[in-house]
């Protein structure tokens, strides 16, 4: 018989692993492991990094929703949706449609918003303000690819593409688009003074 001691820290979590399956997820304290004839391995993850980038997600997505509810923020976004992750608040990443993802709870509050961008591909002026504010604060946000911003200058006008045909024309001020699913692009023109 073999008994192993494992300490997990008040910042951690520990993935217990018995013979490379999955058994449970351990809290912070000192834990004592029976092994036997059993390889029994624990993998620590840090709190103030959420993200839980594993072989073993999808399976606990699939199989362990007990766990997934105690232990992390699930997001499982449609063909038609994206995601808005903030981490304590603040803006940090835009999640592509079909994004499957597990983030820790704990240390780091995690919260996603989901918008559907099935219908429209205008980004709401709520999320474009916050998108400038963050740019502003020259914070970095992952996924930014996904979205086209045009400033259009006060004396000009912007033209809307969508997929091949001019979808409309764009007035002065910020704005921004979906470029997720769709092929989005602008064309901007100076205002031009009549004879």
């Amino acid at each position: 018989m073999m008994f192993k001691r494992v300490t997990v820290k008040k910042n951690e979590r520990g993935l217990l692993l018995r013979n490379g399956d999955f058994e449970r997820v351990l809290q912070p304290g000192t834990h004592w492991l029976f092994a036997g004839l059993d390889t029994a391995c624990v993998e620590l993850f840090a709190l103030e990094q959420p993200a839980f980038t594993h072989a073993l997600a999808d399976y606990l997505m699939a199989k362990e929703p007990g766990v997934v509810a105690a232990e992390f923020v699930r997001v499982e976004l449609t063909e038609g949706q994206v995601g808005l992750r903030s981490e304590n608040g603040a803006l940090v990443e835009v999640l592509a449609p079909a994004t499957r993802r597990l983030y820790w709870k704990g240390q780091v509050d995690v919260q996603v918003e989901v918008i559907d961008i099935a219908a429209s591909a205008e980004v709401p002026a709520a999320v474009v303000s916050r998108l400038v504010q963050t740019q502003l604060r020259q914070r970095a946000v992952a996924g930014l690819a996904g979205v086209l911003q045009v400033q259009v200058p006060e004396h000009g006008v912007g033209m809307l593409w969508i997929d091949g045909k001019v979808e409309r024309l764009l007035a002065p001020g910020s704005h921004a688009f979906w470029k997720f699913n769709r092929n989005v692009g602008r064309d901007r023109r100076s205002a031009v003074a009549g004879p």
